[in-house]
């Protein structure tokens, strides 16, 4: 059973569909991609590449924010490694 969504094809961050504790796999679509790195809250947003310092943040299909510090694939992207983007 899936535990995160990709909420738009560009996304480069999907959404926990329920608490993830570090070590869980993450399963999209029902295939397992890979381990998450840290624990997630419920409907917070984890990597799902490795993202490099200044990189935009993509959720919806647009840019939320920028990485602050490299992001490593299965980390929790909030706002202690985010900036915020501008408002739509």
């Amino acid at each position: 059973m899936r535990n995160a969504i990709q909420l738009h094809p560009k996304d480069n961050v999907a959404m926990c569909l329920s608490e993830i504790k570090k070590g869980d796999k993450i399963i999209l679509n029902e295939d397992v991609l890979f381990s998450a790195q840290d624990d997630i809250p419920f409907a917070h947003k984890i990597s799902l590449s490795d993202l490099a310092q200044g990189e935009d943040i993509i959720k919806y299909g647009y840019s939320i924010g920028k990485a602050t510090c490299p992001i490593a694939k299965g980390q929790w992207v909030h706002v202690h490694n985010v900036a915020g983007g501008k408002r739509l």
